[in-house]
């Protein structure tokens, strides 16, 4: 009896507060803790930033307690007479939403169950598989089920409410890929390390960027990175640009980027999801040697009309999603500049650093006229899902529009740059579940791509006009077309393979008029024409060993060759925590870009497409090994990955080559790649370096090996990704090596042929020289807005380079005739992206 009157006694003895006002929760509870004898469990992150209010009078422990947590999102539990919890308030707030298919048919799943893991709600699809529930705040996760499937559990993601659900058939044992974070939210990477998935509508804002641009966000993963700061230059473990596969709904992407490199041209706000391969590729993939990256736009059915616009300070865009008829679809995009509108402080940096003219010591870009430079792209895709068949057409096209003019007084030359570059592409793809253990699809795809550049040069104040030219056009037609299967042996093992046809025309003009009015010009004309047929044959040991191997034979038609290009690779278990992974594969190129050098260091180079012959341009071959370890554990991720890659016959153009400016080389790369990443809560931070060497062996151009251009020892970045609420801000840091520069030693000269001496700029060893090294300091915020049922978006601000280092891209040295053939060399430096702020604002209906 006493012990239940001492009970009774905590629980309603009366106890005098004083006026409290703004009192944190913590140090609330506390006091009450002691005045009623009581005890309370919650976890401290619950009672952060509230803070109580209690007016002066006598309570018992009951009213304390509803006066407390009624100023909060809390509540408070009994367990007995002297311990209470505290636990999060339900508040129903989020919309969830979604379709169900069946995995193998990819046919909507109608009355499947959804509910809630506390069953506080419960839902059933629609005939097309679509459902919508309102859930708590405090639920991770909900459960699908039905019957003759496998029981699903979703994690909820609230930056992604609406997801397509594939349920697996409990009759066919189809192993899950599962997602599992890489770098940041929407940065993932499979549970087999395959690839590296970057998923723009669930990605956290990255450093510098103001939209959520995959081309930029790729470069944050290790070994990945472009030197000169440019989206057509992007590096994968010391590859060069063109021996990257960038396609859009298998559609071979050409142009990569609008604004010589500085805006990515594949519009980030249709696109679904990246998959970017830098080490193993699959087998299915071919023509480049380097990596891939396969992008997926819009994919899903949407349940209404949906239209998305913004802005930031270079262009604007809108995309439409809206459904058709029964189980089909159109999004519709574009994009434009406004540069002829305004010239906003973005578009002047990045002008500046692009067009910088000739410098010499301090002088600065200056003197600008006639500037006009216009770009737009734009996007369209069909999807039509009937029965087991799916039918789909993508398209994409880009446009750019140069024509600059530049004054130096400081050496007494104008130039003017004229550039016609577009680009564009359809696919059409027919997919079918033909059984539930087998898949097939059939591609058909092209690609145009057409570069049109010429640059004038001529003297200030004189009356002779067009003194010097260079023109060059470039065209590239691709087509190809592919048959696709996929069949799952059982559970543990499955194969994919198929047979793809591929054509590709391209045509280069090059013509110049020099100093002494002698024109020459020249003409070339490439055509590759191929048959592949690949497979390859996956199996896994559960929790122990996953082991691919893979075979391509590629029956090369203009060249009247075969090429085999075996793969394989393996990811083994060493703890629960601790993976090893390996792998070696060869790849063949038959397209690519020359590598150019120019001998005297003074010349203007194009990039230009051209195919392998049977004369002077050899077949580019790769032989490749990697080997690596990867640990991810308790918001840990540390992945190292060691590679070597062996190349033969690049090819280059230079100028100083007499009787044939084509000659050829190899490469040889070496590298490691390290990540360390830690995530806290909110706070993500990483650490990535790479250590390479890029080492080229030209015979014709150096006896010795030399550094490749874009060759950088070290790579440092760091990054922090932090999100409080509506609000995201991120930080990052790079510093690399300086790129290889060739040095200039004096003044030589020689007798042509016509009897005049000439004078010309003594080099020392090629590449024997560096740049200073690069830092660079970017940063980004963004505020997220929703009003419910009505609209989302989003307001952003970036800075690139907010330290306004000066960053050296390249160097170059000319002569300078100043009076009476009294030469002097003159350095001129180029720059990278100085201080540039840009703005951004995006609302979705």
């Amino acid at each position: 009896m006493l012990l239940l009157i001492g009970f009774s006694f905590h629980a309603y003895s009366q106890v005098t507060y004083p006026n409290i006002t703004d009192l944190p929760l913590s140090d609330m509870i506390s006091q009450i803790e002691v005045n009623h004898n009581v005890s309370f469990s919650y976890n401290d992150e619950y009672i952060q930033e509230n803070n109580i209010t209690v007016n002066k009078g006598t309570y018992n422990l009951e009213r304390i307690l509803n006066i407390v947590f009624s100023q909060t999102k809390l509540n408070f539990e009994k367990i007995d007479e002297t311990h209470y919890i505290i636990k999060k308030s339900p508040t129903f707030e989020i919309l969830i939403c979604g379709t169900i298919i069946d995995k193998v048919s990819h046919q909507p799943i109608a009355f499947a169950n959804i509910f809630t893991d506390d069953l506080s709600t419960i839902t059933s699809s629609d005939e097309q598989g679509q459902f919508e529930m309102t859930i708590s705040t405090n639920l991770k996760y909900y459960t699908v089920t039905y019957l003759g499937y496998n029981v699903v559990k979703i994690a909820i993601n609230k930056q992604k409410p609406c997801e397509k659900i594939q349920l697996v058939p409990s009759t066919v044992a189809l192993k899950e890929i599962v997602l599992i974070e890489y770098l940041a939210d929407g940065i993932s990477q499979p549970s087999d390390e395959s690839t590296i998935v970057i998923q723009p509508d669930a990605m956290s804002i990255m450093p510098g960027s103001v939209d959520k641009d995959v081309m930029s966000t790729i470069q944050f993963l290790p070994g990945i990175s472009s030197p000169i700061e440019s989206f057509d230059d992007i590096n994968v473990r010391g590859g060069t640009p063109d021996q990257n596969l960038i396609l859009w709904d298998h559609i071979p992407v050409y142009q990569t980027s609008h604004f010589f490199g500085n805006i990515s041209a594949l519009n980030p706000f249709i696109i679904d999801h990246v998959d970017v391969y830098r080490s193993t590729i699959d087998t299915k993939f071919g023509g480049r040697v380097s990596s891939v990256i396969d992008v997926t736009s819009r994919d899903d059915i949407p349940i209404s009309f949906t239209i998305g616009a913004g802005f930031n300070l270079t262009h604007a865009h809108l995309e439409i999603g809206t459904p058709l008829w029964k189980n089909s679809a159109l999004w519709i995009s574009t994009r434009r500049s406004i540069t002829d509108l305004y010239n906003t402080p973005t578009f002047l940096s990045y002008a500046k650093k692009v067009f910088q003219g000739t410098k010499v010591e301090d002088v600065k870009f200056n003197n600008k006229v006639g500037d006009k430079f216009l770009f737009n792209d734009g996007n369209v895709k069909w999807k039509w899902k009937i029965g087991t068949n799916t039918f789909q057409i993508s398209t994409l096209g880009a446009l750019n529009n140069l024509n600059f003019n530049t004054n130096l007084p400081e050496i007494n030359i104008r130039t003017t740059d004229n550039l016609k570059l577009s680009s564009g592409g359809v696919s059409f793809k027919w997919s079918k579940d033909i059984t539930r253990n087998l898949a097939a699809e059939f591609i058909l795809a092209s690609s145009t791509y057409t570069n049109d550049y010429r640059l004038n040069t001529s003297q200030v104040d004189t009356t002779v006009s067009l003194p010097f030219y260079i023109s060059t056009t470039n065209k590239l037609e691709d087509g190809s077309s592919q048959l696709n299967f996929k069949y799952s042996i059982n559970e543990f093992q499955k194969t994919n393979f198929g047979y793809q046809f591929s054509n590709n025309n391209i045509d280069f003009r090059i013509g110049a008029n020099d100093l002494n009015m002698i024109t020459t010009g020249d003409s070339l004309d490439f055509k590759n024409k191929s048959h592949t047929i690949y497979g390859e044959y996956q199996i896994e040991v559960p929790n122990m060993l996953k082991f691919d191997v893979g075979l391509r034979y590629v029956k090369n038609i203009t060249l009247q060759k075969d090429y085999f290009e075996p793969r394989i690779s393996a990811t083994t278990k060493i703890t629960d925590d601790l993976k090893l992974k390996v792998g070696t594969s060869k790849h063949f190129q038959f397209i690519n870009q020359l590598v150019v050098f120019d001998a005297n260091n003074i010349g203007i180079s194009n990039k230009i497409w051209i195919a392998a012959d049977n004369a002077t341009i050899p077949v580019i071959e790769s032989n490749q090994w990697m080997g690596g370890l990867l640990y991810q554990k308790n918001g840990w991720t540390i992945d190292l990955e060691g590679y070597v890659k062996e190349l033969r016959g690049l090819t280059s153009l230079s100028s100083d080559l007499e009787g044939q400016p084509f000659s050829t080389g190899d490469s040889r790369i070496r590298g490691l790649d390290l990540l360390i990443k830690k995530k806290f809560n909110n706070y993500r931070s990483w650490l990535s370096y790479t250590l390479s060497e890029s080492l080229y062996e030209f015979p014709q151009i150096s006896i010795l090996p030399f550094s490749a251009s874009h060759d950088q020892t070290h790579n440092l970045q760091w990054v922090h990704l932090y999100k409080i609420k509506a609000w995201e801000f991120s930080l990052g840091l790079q510093l690399r090596s300086g790129l290889p520069n060739t040095k200039a030693e004096g003044i030589g000269s020689k007798v042509n042929n016509d009897g005049r001496t000439v004078s010309f700029i003594e080099f020392g060893v090629i590449h024997g020289n560096r740049l200073k090294p690069y830092f660079r300091l970017d940063a980004s915020v963004v505020y997220n807005f929703e009003i419910k049922e009505l609209f989302s978006g989003y307001l952003g601000f970036s800075i690139q380079n907010f330290s306004n280092y000066k960053n050296i891209s390249d160097e170059k040295n000319i002569l300078k005739d100043n009076e009476n053939q009294n030469f002097e060399i003159i350095k001129l430096e180029q720059y990278g992206l100085r201080l540039t702020p840009n703005l951004t604002a995006n609302i979705l209906f």
